[in-house]
């Protein structure tokens, strides 16, 4: 069974593989973080206690509120001539692509 530590490691690592962050730093009466509010690491969010919860507050879980800042939406303008780079997934190698990845060592990610 994995450890805290190793655990907390691999937690770490996927946020930031991911281009993610834990927002929350509100902690508990222990002194402990226990809830998590996850974003892509460009979302700007604000986490604080929640002053009036609806329901009976845990102490092990505060009531938390979260803001988040939506940005203007742009569109984006996809190429619509014929010269764009275009994939061609009928002619790719399938079974060799699996066998390849079966025969690689994942033991080290």
């Amino acid at each position: 069974m994995a450890t805290s530590s190793s655990k907390t490691t691999a937690l770490l690592n996927f946020l930031d593989f991911n281009c993610l962050c834990q927002k929350n730093k509100i902690l508990n009466l222990n002194d402990r973080l226990l809830d998590l509010i996850i974003t892509s690491d460009s979302i700007d969010a604000t986490v604080s206690r929640k002053i009036d919860p609806v329901v009976d507050e845990d102490s092990h879980h505060p009531c938390l509120e979260f803001e988040i800042l939506v940005r203007e939406h742009r569109e984006v303008r996809f190429k619509t001539d014929n010269t764009s780079l275009k994939y061609q997934f009928p002619k790719a190698d399938f079974p060799g692509m699996y066998a390849a990845f079966q025969n690689i060592d994942w033991s080290d990610i």
